[in-house]
């Protein structure tokens, strides 16, 4: 089965890369003005795995939440449901990776 990617998916993907950048960008700066007393990085970390974690739950809610509707406790799931399981997942765990590559990529700046 091939995913469809919409337009609003990749919107939301942008929002939540952007946010991340925006994070990091402004906790390198603190840092490099010796306001803070911790790496900028730590928050953006931990942005990223939040962000993983929002998009694990929420797709595995809509599946739940259909299997527990329908009493359909085992096998194949239908088209709808994987599409929409897939919606909700794609944004948040592709940002929540990308946040985690920038927050490695801020550790590592001299």
């Amino acid at each position: 089965m091939k995913k469809k990617i919409t337009l609003k998916m990749w919107i939301e993907l942008a929002i939540f890369s952007g946010a991340a950048l925006i994070f990091g960008l402004i906790f390198y700066f603190l840092n490099m003005a010796n306001i803070l007393d911790f790496e900028g990085s730590y928050i953006v970390t931990v942005y990223g795995f939040i962000l993983l974690l929002i998009g694990w739950m929420s797709g595995n809610h809509v599946e739940f939440s259909y299997r527990r509707k329908e009493k359909q406790y085992g096998g194949e799931l239908p088209l709808e449901i994987k599409q929409k399981k897939f919606s909700y997942h794609f944004p948040f765990i592709v940002a929540g990776l990308i946040t985690l590559l920038l927050s490695f990529i801020f550790f590592y700046l001299p």
